[in-house]
């Protein structure tokens, strides 16, 4: 290809195929970047990734320039479309960062398939979308996160409508025997350091097992917070709370902290 002056972006494809893991050196004419530059990369899945800069840098005659040295780092974007995209996407955690943006571009029927919660540090962009026939059934921490460090905004979860419970989706502590504290909430079990939920409505019923001595911290959203930079903006739960605990059983009232969005937190929201 040629590229003009004029050119304010340009755009590489391989002939054939996937352009392999390596090092690669870009030809450009002198040029100054007023404001900086970015650079995006898609991968074979569809999804795209952009590294970016707001310094001024210019390329000189005979000269170089070592852009990684100068970008922010990869942001990797994921748009979720469909039921088997989003437990691909939850299947491959290991490869989460905190830098991740992921977004629904549809609702999406879970169809009560088990869910397992990992731990997530970047952005879930529901986009007004819904996840509903949602089911989650795990111990120590559980809800569509384990523990929330990033943000989780725009989403209906338990509902297929928007406006009433889907009659199927829940959240549950499952472990019936156990002296460790459990933390349940349909966004998450824990909201970490710098974890943000907004615009969340929450229909999904979230359910403590009979246990023996439980100690729980359970809410509509999280079951319980650090308080450190935490933020729960313009959020609702419709979502039954129900511990099912034997009468008499529960013998210290302080092991059980409950509220409709949250059941504790170390600070303050």
């Amino acid at each position: 290809f040629e590229a003009t002056a004029a050119e304010k972006q340009i755009t590489l494809t391989h002939a054939t195929g996937s352009f392999p893991e390596g090092e690669y050196y870009v030809a450009v004419a002198p040029v100054k970047f007023e404001g900086g530059f970015s650079i995006s990369f898609t991968k074979s899945d569809g999804k795209t990734g952009t590294k970016s800069t707001t310094k001024t840098n210019e390329v000189v005659r005979n000269g170089g320039l070592n852009v990684d040295d100068q970008l922010s780092a990869m942001t990797w974007e994921y748009l979720i479309t469909t039921k088997e995209q989003l437990f691909e996407w939850n299947n491959n955690h290991a490869s989460w960062t905190k830098n991740d943006i992921v977004k629904l571009g549809a609702d999406i029927d879970m169809e009560m398939d088990a869910w397992t919660p990992q731990d997530f540090a970047g952005v879930f962009d529901g986009q007004e979308h819904k996840l509903y026939n949602f089911s989650v059934s795990h111990e120590g921490y559980c809800g569509l996160f384990k523990s929330l460090k990033g943000t989780v905004k725009n989403l209906v979860i338990g509902s297929d409508n928007g406006e009433d419970y889907d009659g199927y989706s829940l959240v549950e502590y499952a472990h019936e025997s156990t002296t460790s504290w459990s933390h349940v909430g349909s966004v998450a079990g824990f909201l970490g350091t710098g974890g943000k939920i907004e615009n969340v409505k929450n229909f999904a019923k979230i359910s403590i097992k009979d246990q023996n001595e439980p100690k729980c911290c359970f809410g509509g959203l999280v079951g319980s917070g650090d308080g450190i930079n935490n933020e729960i903006i313009n959020c609702e739960n419709h979502g039954e709370i129900v511990h099912e605990a034997a009468a008499g059983q529960i013998t210290n009232a302080s092991n059980h902290q409950c509220g409709g969005i949250m059941g504790k937190t170390d600070g303050k929201i």
